[in-house]
Parts: structure tokens; sequence; C-alpha cells
């Protein structure tokens, strides 16, 4: 026995692939081999700001292993998905390839990592000794789809995929794998200890797949994930389940499909697998069920009365749009229910501030940043902070320029060229910007780029007061001396730009004041008097006594 795996364990988040083919596709493709060709692809990754690197790019024998290794394992990933593929010894694009660098939605993503997926095959261990290969996909379904006929709900949580479905390797153990759900479940519910359950069920399936139990957990963190891609599954817990509004194509999928051997069957995972959407009469039943599902939330849309006669692109098209709007409707009740999630948002920041610490359980739930996520996970805490604060005269999508997936957590940091995080007001905007870096490259890295985002926002609103607020884990003095002159020059004129080095700690602590107190109503007006008063002292300290009386300012009760 061993565990299947989607994807490989260095590229954990499936759609930051996208990101890694953007940098494919500024090479010439000869990647693999010598030294250094597989730098080519380093390098680029690095300057892609895709992976970090020690080494120097042009001295080829300074190449670690390790960077070979990430880079080596960049290229596995997006090769074993099919987005890209060799040719005459150059890699090139493939077909499913172009399409997902050429993707503008979620929804189109989506659906590039489902024909993908489909097509990810393992060989299969048959006890019937019959030769084949499966899709963990297509498996994962089955299973679910079972659970959910025998007790009503296709969820599963993270246990029962990292020591169950990762384990099952045929299509013919489906049934003995969801009595093995089953089984765990009412074991589980009558422990005593259910960490001390998990832990000894983790350890049991090490010895029995040769694997440790941290790689177990691992594979099932990123198995998990490249499922949630396809945009068939949303989180349940630390598990999954299955989208209501995606029931239809899941059943259309499992009636297509079936238990087909993969090896046998003419489909190329670079072309990507036909799917029942590519079907006009699929498109049509999913069109009629995504009209009825924003007419009963009183969703605005204009329905398009002759779409059964447009063409398929044209269809498919149209239910992109519907798909879109009910997103944007969902993310609109995420901003509105901010407001209720204090305790998780004040959470992600002490597992930002406690870097060694991997986990904390919240109410009913365990929350963690997966590893190599934190950039990401900073700007999207404080983008839900400011939900929670609320007043916002802006859309909660306008507020971010980071990508997020079908559950709202972060796909990637936000890109340069502007800040992280915008919160607009009715007189006023704050910019947010955040960093992880530290000591003098926190300067450096950040002092040019910050002062000319709120620059640029400042001269493009002139009608209301702009503020940087950069937050950090740590404030670099050289860092608080650059905003404490707060100078930049616009077409020769010099401006007085607004910006407040926090540290995340002390912003924590202010909204922990704001909740006890019960101010969080007016807590971003409050945070507005607040930057006021700490930028009025700019000329009158230097930048060591200005840290320290912003520090103290935010920790001052309220």
């Amino acid at each position: 026995m061993s565990t299947w795996l989607l994807g490989n364990t260095t590229v954990r988040s499936p759609f930051r692939l996208i990101d890694g083919l953007k940098v494919f596709a500024s090479t010439n493709g000869d990647i693999r081999g010598a030294k250094e060709k597989e730098l080519v692809f380093c390098k680029a990754l690095v300057d892609g700001g895709i992976i970090s690197s020690s080494f120097e790019a042009e001295d080829v024998s300074g190449f670690s292993d390790t960077t070979y290794s990430v880079g080596r394992k960049w290229r596995s990933a997006l090769e074993k998905l099919g987005f890209i593929e060799q040719f005459n010894q150059i890699y090139i694009l493939t077909e499913n390839g172009r399409n997902l660098l050429n993707s503008q939605t979620l929804q189109s993503d989506q659906e590039c990592y489902l024909r993908s997926l489909i097509l990810y095959s393992y060989e299969a261990q048959n006890s019937d000794d019959s030769i084949g290969a499966f899709s963990p996909l297509m498996l994962t379904l089955h299973i679910m789809k079972e659970l959910d006929n025998r007790t009503g709900s296709s969820k599963v949580s993270f246990q029962e995929m990292a020591a169950v479905i990762q384990l099952t390797f045929s299509y013919l153990d489906i049934d003995q794998a969801v009595d093995e759900i089953i089984s765990i479940r009412g074991n589980r519910q009558v422990a005593v200890s259910k960490k001390k359950f998990d832990r000894e069920l983790y350890q049991s399936k090490s010895d029995q797949a040769s694997i440790s139990a941290s790689s177990i957990k691992d594979y099932a963190d990123t198995n998990l994930r490249y499922l949630k891609a396809t945009g068939l599954f949303t989180a349940s817990g630390k598990g999954i389940a299955f989208i209501e509004d995606k029931k239809l194509i899941i059943d259309k999928l499992l009636e297509m499909y079936q238990f087909f051997d993969i090896n046998s069957s003419q489909l190329k995972i670079q072309v990507g697998a036909p799917l029942p959407t590519d079907n006009q009469e699929t498109n049509i039943l999913l069109i009629a069920q995504l009209e009825e599902t924003l007419q009963r939330n009183r969703i605005a849309f204009e329905k398009n009365s002759s779409i059964k006669h447009a063409p398929i692109g044209e269809i498919k098209n149209y239910r992109y749009h519907l798909e879109e709007l009910l997103f944007e409707n969902n993310e609109k009740k995420f901003a509105q229910n901010q407001k209720n999630e204090w305790d998780e948002i004040l959470g992600y920041m002490h597992l930002l501030l406690s870097p060694k610490t991997s986990s904390l359980e919240i109410a009913d739930k365990e929350i963690s940043i997966p590893s190599g996520e934190r950039p990401a996970y900073f700007e999207w805490v404080l983008w839900r902070a400011f939900l929670a604060l609320n007043h916002l005269i802006i859309e909660p999508q306008q507020c971010r320029r980071f990508k997020v997936d079908q559950d709202f957590k972060p796909i990637h940091n936000a890109p340069g060229g502007g800040a992280d995080v915008i919160f607009e007001y009715e007189n006023f905007k704050i910019l947010g910007e955040v960093t992880l870096t530290s000591n003098s490259r926190q300067e450096a890295a950040e002092g040019e780029p910050v002062r000319r985002h709120i620059a640029v926002e400042t001269v493009n609103t002139p009608s209301k007061e702009v503020y940087g607020l950069f937050l950090a884990l740590t404030i670099d003095t050289n860092t608080a001396e650059t905003f404490r002159h707060g100078a930049w020059y616009h077409q020769e004129e010099l401006m007085d730009v607004k910006i407040l080095p926090l540290t995340l700690e002390s912003f924590k602590n202010y909204l922990e004041s704001l909740i006890e107190s019960n101010q969080v109503e007016t807590g971003i007006f409050n945070l507005k008097n607040m930057m006021d008063e700490s930028l009025k002292l700019r000329e009158t300290l230097t930048a060591p006594q200005w840290k320290s009386e912003i520090t103290n300012k935010f920790t001052i009760t309220i």
C-alpha cells in the first residue's frame, strides 16, 4: 500500500501553478538537462517572485541542490498535470496549458484543472489482479457520492482523506473505503481523546503505507487543495464536501466516466478531458439552475431568452457570467458576516505573529496557515479585519488585489504595481501594505513602492484624504524614518504622503480593545483619528521616538 498524490508537496497550492505557467512562457522551453538549462527556469521563477533563492543568478557553480530541486518540482507539477510537455527536447505549452494561461476568471481556471485531474492517473491495485489506471479525482467522487447516498452528506474529513481515500487504489474498493470511513467516524465519536485517536490512526496507516505519519498528512493537505481547484468541492471544516450547485455536473461526470481505465482511453491530459459542460444540453440545464438561484437570492441579472439557440461558446460565456454574479453575491455575504468572525480573524493574526504555532482551535474548527502562504494570509486577514470594521462604500472584491478561491481563501498575494488592499470610505481612503521582511531589507524592499502607491492614489483621489497603513511583524527604524519624512515628488512637485508604520501586534491589540469596549461600530473612524494624531508627531520626533509613540498609542486600551 502507498498513497496517491495530486501534484507535489512543493507546489501545494494548485492556483500558484498559473504563476509558474506565466513564468515558463517567458523562457525558451529548454529547461531540462544540464545545470545551465535547469538554471534558466529557476532564475525565471525567482525573477517572477514565485520562489526565493540564495544563489547568485549568474553563478552556475554556486547552484544549490535545494534550488535545483524546487525548479525541477515546479516543472514536474506542470508536466504531470498536462500544462506543458516535451517536444524535441524543448518544453512547450499544451492546449490545456494555453487555456489556463489565457483564463480570465476563477470559473475557467477551475475548468482547466478539472479537465486535467480527470485524466491524472495512477496504476490501479485491483484485487482481481486486472491491470489498469484509475483517476484519483473520479475515485474520490465515487466515494463521496456513495457516502452521500448512505449518510445523507458528501462531507469527508481531513482524517478520512488522509487515512482512507488517498490510500485507496482501485474502483473495486469503493464500498470498502466507505465502510471504513463510517467505522472510523463511529470509533472517533466515542473516543475519549480525539487527538490521540487521530494520532494512532495516522500511525497505523503510516505502518501500512510505509511512509511517515507527517507525510500522510502533508499528502492529504495537498490532495484536498487540488481537488478544491476543480470547483466541485467546498471546504467543510478541514475536509471537503460537494458544492450544492455542482451536483448536476458531478452526477454527469460519474455517468460519463464511471470506472473508466485511463490507460485504455484515447484521451490526453495535455488536451484535457471532455466535460459535461461542453454539451449544449448540460449548459442549458446549468443556466436554468443558476437563473433560479439568482432569482431566489434577488440578484439582478439580464436574462438571455434566446440563449438556447446560441453557439456553444456564447452559451458557456453566459453561464460563466451567471456564475460570476453568484460568486460576487456570495462574497458580499462573506463580507457581511465578518463582524461575527473576530475570533477567527484575531486567531489568524496570532498565527502570523507566532510562526512556530502550526494551528489554533477556534470554537469548533481548527485554523492554520499553509506552508509558504504567510504573505498571502497576511493580506487576507487585513482584508477581513477591515470588512469586519464595516462602513466601506465599495464592494468587498474591490478592496482586494489578490485572488480568492470559492471559499474566499487567498490563492496568492497581490501582484506588484499597487497597494495590497484598498479601503474606501465616504471622506477618506486607507491603503494597506503588508510585509514579512524585517531589518534593513524592509526599507530597501518597501520604502519606494509603498510611497509611490500612496502618492499615485493621492493624486488620483484629490477629493479625499489618502492614508497608507504599513503593517509588519517588526518595523525597522530605517523604514520608519523613510515614512516619517513622507516625501514624494510628482511632476517636480513635492508631496507629503501619509503613511503610518504599525506592527501587526499593535494593530491586533487595537482591534481587541475595540471588541472589549464594544466600540467596533466606530472603530474605523477611531483608527483614522489615531492615524492623524500619530502623523502629526512626525516633525517633532526622531524615527525611534515616533515608533515608540505609535506603539504606545495603539497599546492603550480604548
